[in-house]
């Protein structure tokens, strides 16, 4: 029997950051799901952890790889679940019952998202992912919403596995997820706000390489909604940044 949920982690010489995650995929109260770690050849001792996960519910994956998303796209072709999460080396589940309300969810659904809280690299809460970016969580998604940037983090976006497209786009190294969204949102999807999914590092490999994402962020929205409107809508986004980073310590 297939599992309900199929969490994705990927990493590669993030070993204290993996196991972060694994104490929040082992708290879970849900147990009709599998996990899928990716890892890209570590060399900081991935290896032997991942030969300490000896369950049937756990699949690892170790070997080179060409980046985050090809990795991703790896856990993809891996996963069995009706709901497919994508949970990444660092990041965690909001408490032990977020599997659980996702696993629960109404079978007519097609995406469960929610709210995301941030941390620093110190482990200080920086508040909702709203509210630090900030970007008005709706009640339901739709693609239009997106025009601004990502209303929800994809550690907080489960989608049906019938519904995944692989991260096709080579030239987009840091915010394919972001594309990614756009893709299956291209079509209208019954979704559902289920509160608080997760804990995502704000230090990650996006602000770790942030021109090189805001760059690939407006390409993609140029590519879903046209450059010209991309433009004008990018003069909000700078004014909303210089008004509200500060204030949420987004900046580096």
């Amino acid at each position: 029997m297939s599992p309900s949920v199929s969490v994705i982690t990927v990493c590669r010489n993030a070993l204290k950051d993996l196991r972060k995650t694994a104490d929040s995929v082992f708290l879970q109260s849900a147990d009709d799901f599998e996990w899928i770690i990716v890892d890209g050849a570590s060399t900081d001792g991935t290896g032997e952890f991942l030969e300490t996960l000896d369950q049937p519910w756990i699949h690892t994956i170790s070997e080179p790889d060409e980046g985050i998303y090809d990795a991703m796209n790896k856990g993809l072709a891996k996963a069995s679940g009706e709901w497919v999460w994508f949970m990444n080396a660092g990041d965690c589940f909001h408490d032990q019952s977020s599997v659980q309300k996702v696993a629960q969810a109404d079978s007519n659904l097609d995406i469960c998202f929610g709210e995301s809280l941030v941390y620093d690299g110190k482990g200080n809460n920086l508040g909702p992912r709203s509210y630090v970016t900030p970007h008005a969580l709706p009640e339901f998604l739709e693609r239009s919403q997106f025009t601004h940037g990502m209303v929800v983090s994809h550690q907080a976006f489960v989608v049906k596995r019938r519904l995944v497209p692989t991260f096709a786009h080579p030239r987009y190294r840091f915010s394919a997820d972001l594309d990614w969204m756009l893709r299956i949102l291209a079509e209208p999807r019954n979704s559902v706000n289920l509160g608080t999914l997760a804990r995502i590092d704000r230090d990650g490999a996006t602000l770790q390489n942030w021109e090189q994402s805001q760059y690939e962020r407006f390409l993609i929205l140029a590519r879903h909604f046209g450059t010209v409107p991309t433009l004008i809508n990018h003069c909000t986004i700078l004014l909303r940044r210089l008004l509200h980073g500060k204030r949420t310590k987004l900046w580096k």
